[in-house]
């Protein structure tokens, strides 16, 4: 009589595992990288919306010709769990100015 009831035990929880299985081995959903749009300046801010997860960091261009110096400002490292508008804020730029994101 034991010797049956460990067969059944056995059976159910064999039989348990494998209508489990598929649920055990499916992997957690991938978290999106992060990804940034909208950027832009008001002549003193850079801003951008981003999205996802990951890090990003805004790059500010100023395209200024002689006799003025061009600039490259680099933001720092914001990180994005989710959703963020990350800002920069840059001095002045006489000459057109580029705005970039940069991952990591």
């Amino acid at each position: 009589m034991t010797t049956r009831r460990h067969l059944i035990r056995g059976a159910l929880v064999a039989a348990a595992l494998g209508l489990a299985a598929p649920f055990l081995s499916t992997p957690a959903p991938a978290q999106a990288a992060a990804t940034c749009w909208s950027a832009g300046t008001d002549g003193a801010h850079a801003s951008a919306n981003c999205s996802g997860y990951g890090y990003a960091r805004l790059i500010v261009q100023c395209h200024a010709i002689w006799p003025f110096s061009p600039w490259t400002d680099y933001g720092a490292w914001v990180w994005v769990g989710g959703a963020a508008t990350i800002v920069n804020a840059h001095v002045h730029c006489a000459a057109p100015i580029t705005v970039s994101v940069q991952y990591r």
